[in-house]
């Protein structure tokens, strides 16, 4: 996926399929604001970059296995509800359900990568 390819459409749910994806790019999904749903089935996903999903201020559930994920960058969800202090709407959840998130392989935790994240359990190593 080239950056911005998705950047301020009105896609309402994202589901990112396919084992195979390692990475997202920068500004592909920024400022989206009907997106609600985001899944991203893979479980090889090691890298977000800058901005992907920042200003999506509809997300409502975010589902994705980070557990090979190494690296989040700068603001990758900054401004979303997924990142509002204030927000309890938004849920994050495994690809099996749970509401934890794995990050026990991250090596790189960009500014901001998960400021005021409405995450309920992370598994931090």
């Amino acid at each position: 996926m080239n950056n911005q390819i998705f950047r301020l459409s009105t896609i309402k749910e994202l589901v990112i399929e396919g084992e195979s994806r390692e990475k997202i790019e920068y500004y592909v999904f920024q400022a989206c604001q009907s997106l609600e749903k985001i899944t991203i089935e893979s479980r090889n996903l090691k890298s977000i970059s800058n901005d992907v999903f920042s200003n999506c201020v509809n997300v409502k559930e975010i589902h994705m296995d980070l557990s090979k994920c190494t690296s989040v960058g700068a603001s990758a969800f900054q401004f979303s509800k997924a990142y509002d202090s204030g927000n309890t709407t938004t849920q994050w959840y495994s690809l099996e359900g749970e509401k934890i998130v794995d990050l026990t392989s991250m090596k790189t935790f960009s500014e901001r990568a998960f400021a005021s994240s409405n995450i309920g359990s992370a598994k931090i190593v």
